[in-house]
């Protein structure tokens, strides 16, 4: 899939960054960037744009098991790892190159490496491993295999599971090594700031778990996790200095500029949010998640159970706030996304042992509808938003080259290069992005701001001033149209007439773009937003 479907908007405006490698960018960190210019190293490409989201998404299932099985068995892991595999989330995450990939692959790493720091000593110093506690009376280990943390002993009777005073103290390359998962969380934690903003919700999720757990409180009084924060700032430092630079555009962007922006109360909002939240794990795992996560808050409040505090602690706050805000805000489908790796880890803990034929056909149901959503990706059957973005680019792309060398056989240039930049109407930086991947001519691209509306990361990369007196190729899809083009086109001297593309697959039109010569451009009329 990887090879054979055409970079999305955001993916391509994501390899921009990269040819365009900065601390940081105006409405992201600077994460996702980096993966992708290393992997472009190897050649330009729809794979190598895409590579670094294969292979976090495989580091990240390998995580989630380990997750799983340190905090209770073998098998929970195994079906969460089926469970996550199973939902749309894995799917796209799993080929798609945008900032969730790398967010996801540090948001469960910088988890496991807490839960590993952690789990080597109790308040006393002794040794503890949620999974292997000793049965009250005995010194024989048992794995603690289910949710209620009891076992069958032999005669099979059971017994609630406590560990032994045995005096024993952790050696001190233990605590050697506990500190050492403490900075990995640290350098985990800060990956996953410069990842994607909604990371800053593993400091809270950290500060909360710490703050309830009775028996991992100890840890506000060592250095360990401080040094860890130190870590986690030092690696977020290139975002930080570019805010700092840029009077702080990509925080405000994030926080004021969202809050302004945003609609009155609606009820219509939240009920879209909570259909998003469907549509993440499919609609039948969401209520076996929902009810895992009832379960697990009251097992909290009456056993306290660090395992489920330490899995909740890293869903609910994020989810519920992103919830309560879904009234005044419209919530994208990925910005809660994190959340659901320790919500599924306690659902596979929850579940797993009672209702593994259920979920053995949800997770064949699953993996049929995934396999069927990328056989539309590949061929488009219905039309589909979601499908024509995977195609046309490439096509468009070829038109302008040949329009440009037309452009300049007309007036007799010997480089086949006249004095003409690409400019990509519409979307603040789809078209632009799209055709300065696919494109082979040399000429500049420039997106939105060339009329002075706001085009995100093309205001920082771009000057459209510098290309006064110049022509411009105007490209955008027809079935969206840029709004006020009457006076967008008075940025130029005049314009020739429209030409229409079509990108037709398998006999049909998915999609119709339009090409306008555009000549003597003269500069940006508009300021900050458009009339």
């Amino acid at each position: 899939m990887a090879c054979f479907t055409e970079l999305l908007p955001e993916e391509a405006y994501y390899w921009t960054y990269a040819q365009n490698l900065s601390l940081s960018y105006y409405d992201h960190p600077n994460m996702v960037a980096n993966i992708i210019y290393v992997f472009g190293l190897f050649g330009k490409s729809e794979l190598t744009v895409r590579l670094g989201a294969i292979i976090l998404s495989v580091l990240t299932s390998i995580v989630v098991f380990k997750l799983a099985k340190l905090l209770f068995n073998e098998e929970t892991a195994f079906w969460s790892v089926i469970i996550l595999i199973a939902t749309p989330l894995s799917a796209a995450s799993a080929f798609l190159m945008t900032p969730d990939a790398p967010l996801f692959f540090f948001w469960v790493l910088t988890i496991y490496c807490i839960a590993r720091a952690t789990r080597g000593n109790n308040e006393d110093g002794r040794m503890e491993n949620e999974g292997e506690r000793m049965i009250a009376g005995s010194h024989d280990p048992v794995t603690v295999s289910s949710l209620d943390g009891l076992r069958a002993t032999e005669n099979g009777s059971r017994h609630r599971l406590q560990i032994p005073d045995s005096g024993l103290k952790a050696p001190k390359t233990q605590r050697f090594k506990d500190s050492y998962w403490w900075y990995f969380a640290g350098l985990s934690m800060g990956a996953a700031w410069s990842s994607k903003y909604t990371a800053s919700f593993l400091g809270i999720s950290v500060l909360l778990y710490f703050l309830l757990s009775n028996k991992n409180r100890k840890w506000f009084l060592r250095k360990e996790p401080y040094i860890a924060i130190l870590l986690a700032f030092i690696v977020f430092s290139p975002v930080i200095i570019w805010n700092y630079q840029n009077d702080w555009a990509s925080f405000k962007f994030q926080t004021v500029h969202r809050a302004k922006t945003s609609p009155p109360f609606s009820i219509k909002l939240f009920l879209r949010f909570a259909g998003i939240q469907l549509g993440t794990v499919f609609p039948y795992w969401f209520p076996f998640v929902i009810y895992a996560a009832y379960k697990s808050v009251r097992r909290i409040i009456t056993e306290w159970e660090d395992r489920l505090l330490l899995l909740m602690s890293f869903f609910l706050p994020m989810f519920l706030f992103f919830g309560a805000s879904s009234f005044r805000q419209m919530i994208k489908l990925n910005w809660t996304s994190p959340t659901f790796f320790t919500a599924i880890i306690a659902t596979a803990a929850v579940f797993s042992g009672k209702f593994k034929r259920t979920f053995t056909v949800f997770a064949a149901i699953s993996l049929i509808l995934t396999v069927f959503a990328h056989f539309l990706i590949a061929y488009p059957l219905f039309n589909l938003p979601a499908e024509k973005n995977f195609f046309g680019w490439n096509e468009i792309a070829g038109q302008i080259d040949k329009k440009i060398e037309a452009i300049a056989h007309e007036n007799a240039l010997p480089d086949s290069t006249p004095k003409l930049f690409i400019l990509g109407c519409g979307n603040k930086y789809l078209m632009a992005s799209e055709v300065n991947f696919y494109k082979k001519n040399p000429a500049p691209v420039v997106s939105v701001n060339a009329f002075g509306t706001s085009a995100l990361e093309y205001d920082y990369i771009t000057y459209p001033p510098k290309y006064i007196g110049w022509d411009a190729l105007m490209v955008y899809d027809k079935g969206e149209p840029p709004a006020n083009m009457d006076i967008k086109l008075t940025v130029f001297e005049s314009a020739d007439p429209p030409e229409e593309v079509q990108i037709i697959r398998y006999g049909k039109v998915i999609r119709t773009f339009v090409m306008m010569h555009c000549r003597n451009y003269k500069g940006p009329v508009f300021t900050d937003k458009e009339p």
